[in-house]
């Protein structure tokens, strides 16, 4: 018995498919020429049949331009336009919709042919925001940026802000750089500065993405309560393994000495592996805090560390 070759099994299959899509089309020409010749012209029947889309094709769009692509097409280009029309600021309104146009894009004609283009800032916003939220950052808290929050800040205070995130927690991502972020406004500043890391992370040539955690003090607390009822895994051992970690609403007055020596191993075993970390805290003042953060990280001074002024 012949065994068919893999390579020509898989041609055969591709020539099949590409006979599929080519029945398709001549069949969406027939009907879409039928209809151009009714309504008289291309850019008369986008207006009948797809109104949105016709606003952002030119009326130079000819009847070769509009048969360059398939029905399919233009029922998803038009349906996406609907779906911009009402996204958010931050984008994704399109991010459950599948489509001929990715993710994210918006058709346009270029050189008489139906295509896309991305629109730009606002999915990569989405997109920022999207990943943000797997970290574990709330949502409310996900669009939180620099910009924002530093917007009263003097000249010197923002170069001070932008040389911090530039030339210590990227430039030295891998010797684990760590910081305190103190003040009212700390979780805000520590997402808008994880959002920066997360951005710049890109550029250090890393070979995978961006590995981080967002976690609430007080939450962990709570998973470790129910560690030590049902002996799961420990909370913090993944904590001890991600790229990046972040910490929110640590308050040494409001926690038990048991779990300050939790949080307590969980900072030496990142500075031992020379893993990045910040450390969000509202009450924070380095003339009472300061004892106890030496002896979490077992250094013999602050200043080896990085306190963000706010």
């Amino acid at each position: 018995m012949d065994t068919e070759n893999p390579t020509q099994a898989l041609q055969t299959a591709l020539e099949v498919e590409l006979a599929k899509l080519h029945q398709h089309l001549e069949r969406d020409q027939t009907v879409m020429k039928n209809e151009m010749a009714e309504a008289g012209g291309a850019h008369p029947y986008l207006q009948q049949k797809y109104p949105m889309l016709a606003q952002v094709f030119p009326s130079t769009l000819t009847e070769n331009g509009l048969l360059a692509e398939t029905i399919s097409y233009y029922d998803g280009a038009e349906y996406r336009l609907k779906l911009c029309a009402n996204c958010p600021s931050y984008g994704g309104a399109c991010k459950d919709h599948e489509a001929k146009l990715p993710k994210g894009h918006v058709p346009v004609l270029q050189n008489g042919i139906p295509s896309s283009v991305s629109c730009g800032d606002r999915w990569r916003e989405f997109q920022i925001r999207n990943r943000l939220q797997q970290f574990g950052v709330p949502e409310r808290l996900s669009g939180a940026v620099s910009s924002e929050l530093t917007r009263t800040w003097t000249k010197q205070q923002k170069q001070a802000y932008g040389a911090l995130i530039k030339d210590y927690f990227l430039s030295r991502f891998n010797e684990g750089p760590v910081g305190i972020v103190p003040g009212p406004k700390s979780t805000e500043l520590g997402v808008a500065m994880l959002r920066e890391i997360l951005k710049g992370y890109n550029s250090l040539g890393m070979r995978r993405g961006l590995w981080a955690r967002f976690v609430d003090a007080r939450e962990l607390l709570q998973e470790m309560h129910l560690y030590m009822d049902q002996r799961d895994e420990r909370p913090t051992q993944v904590l001890t393994e991600v790229d990046f970690l972040v910490i929110d609403n640590v308050e040494l007055g409001k926690f038990s000495d048991w779990f300050w020596d939790e949080l307590s191993l969980l900072f030496q075993k990142r500075w031992q592996h020379q893993r990045g970390m910040l450390i969000l805290s509202k009450t924070f003042t380095r003339k009472h805090d300061e004892a106890k953060y030496l002896q979490a990280f077992n250094i013999e001074s602050l200043n080896q560390i990085a306190l963000v002024a706010t």
